[in-house]
């Protein structure tokens, strides 16, 4: 088996630590992976994650990396810098490898070689919260050309656009991710709004086809409170601007419409604000509606339109920002 590193960047995420390594080793060890090695990357955080790195005894051991705030692509960069393995296996903080995700990795590689690049299949966590169904509903309405029916597959180019793809849970040749990383440019200075999945990833993907099968899965726990769900959509509304503001993309055209659009929307809500109000309810009314119809199970499609007024405020917001900042970084010498 090829030697792997596993690069976990991490910030003020203390409390979800101890359990998400916990599970990566219950995965490490069921798989019977020797030669592993996990490098956590401390992305400057405030909280007690210095404390709980340092009474970590578990095996394999930790080698924690320090750096000042910078971004999950910065921290995945230093990872990589400090990675040893053949394969490298990005791993977030709140997220949970599944107990044999990782043994049906072993034989994929031993049956087939040439299948070195793995998207996890990412399933997310059950229970009662609101957010975790919105989120549940709308990653089934973006990637439901997999979702619908998820079974080992795989894409390419021409695809790559339709299929689910993030460094969530993301396995691939350490070589190719150091060119990735080399080559990557985002269209924001500050990397910390960067989009670290679908601009890392598409270099990769003109390699080698993305495999994905549902046992090469993971659960990921999502904002679980109002002010962490709009912080997240804001920021998510930002990245997607500079993974998709791109000719040729599938969202390129939706997202000019937005900037030509959003400017005509807020001055209506100003000045109509019941007429916008009207207008998000009856909207939300729709998508939720919609969602059953595509297959949605029927209390996340209730989340979604619940919570869609809210997200799409933040997530609009988001997006305003990252357009934004494309024209200030771009005018900038």
């Amino acid at each position: 088996m090829p030697t792997l590193s596993v690069i976990l960047p991490t910030f003020n995420a203390a409390s979800w630590l101890p359990d998400t390594l916990e599970h990566l080793r219950v995965a490490i060890l069921r798989a019977g992976w020797s030669d592993v090695e996990i490098i956590v990357v401390d992305d400057g955080s405030t909280d007690e994650t210095s404390t709980v790195l340092a009474a970590d005894h578990g095996a394999p051991a930790l080698s924690v990396v320090r750096q000042e705030n910078g971004g999950r692509f910065r921290a995945r960069q230093a990872g990589l810098a400090a990675a040893t393995g053949e394969l490298v296996l990005f791993i977030d903080s709140r997220v949970h490898a599944h107990p044999t995700s990782l043994c049906f990795i072993r034989d994929q590689l031993s049956d087939f070689p040439d299948r070195l690049v793995w998207n996890g299949h990412v399933v997310t966590a059950e229970g009662a919260s609101p957010f975790s169904r919105f989120w549940d509903a709308i990653t089934f309405l973006a990637w439901r050309k997999y979702l619908r029916s998820p079974r080992l597959t795989s894409y390419g180019v021409a695809e790559y656009d339709y299929y689910p793809k993030g460094t969530t849970f993301f396995l691939a040749p350490k070589d190719w991710l150091v060119e990735a990383c080399a080559g990557f440019e985002s269209s924001f200075t500050d990397l910390r709004h960067a989009n670290d999945d679908t601009l890392l990833i598409r270099p990769i993907v003109t390699r080698a086809s993305i495999n994905m099968s549902p046992e090469f899965s993971c659960t990921y726990f999502p904002r679980d409170s109002a002010r962490k769900f709009l912080a997240h959509s804001l920021h998510r509304g930002t990245v997607f601007v500079d993974g998709y503001y791109h000719p040729g993309t599938r969202f390129y055209r939706p997202l000019q419409l937005f900037a030509i659009l959003a400017p005509v929307a807020l001055v209506l809500g100003v000045r109509r604000p019941k007429l916008a109000v009207l207008a998000l309810v009856a909207g939300s009314s729709v998508l939720g509606m919609g969602a059953r119809v595509a297959g949605v199970p029927r209390k996340n499609a209730l989340a979604l339109g619940f919570l869609a007024p809210l997200f799409g405020i933040a997530y609009g917001l988001g997006i305003s920002r990252g357009l934004a900042l494309r024209i200030v970084d771009r005018r900038r010498p």
